[in-house]
C-alpha cells in the first residue's frame, strides 16, 4: 500500500512536509512511508485498516488502489 501511494503522490509532485503525522502506530517515525501516509491521510486521500493501524506492506488491491486517486484534490 505504502508503495502504490508513493507512485500516486510523487507523481502529484505535492509538498509532503506540510502534513502532520498521521495517528497510525505500524509506520515507524523516520520511515521512506511515513510523509507520503502522513499527507494521504491528512488530504483524505487514505484511511487506514483501523484508527491505529495502515498496514503499509500489505497488498494493495484492486479497489484501494483506484480509490486514492479517485479521492485526491
Amino acid at each position: 500500500r505504502a508503495e502504490v501511494l508513493k507512485l500516486l503522490l510523487s507523481a502529484s509532485q505535492v509538498d509532503l512536509e506540510s502534513a502532520p503525522a498521521a495517528p497510525f502506530t505500524d509506520v515507524p517515525a523516520g520511515d521512506w512511508s511515513q510523509s507520503y501516509i502522513d499527507f494521504a491521510y491528512e488530504n483524505g486521500v487514505v484511511k487506514g485498516q483501523n484508527s491505529t493501524h495502515f498496514a503499509p506492506s500489505a497488498p494493495a488491491t484492486r479497489a484501494r488502489t483506484a480509490r486514492p486517486g479517485s479521492r485526491h484534490r
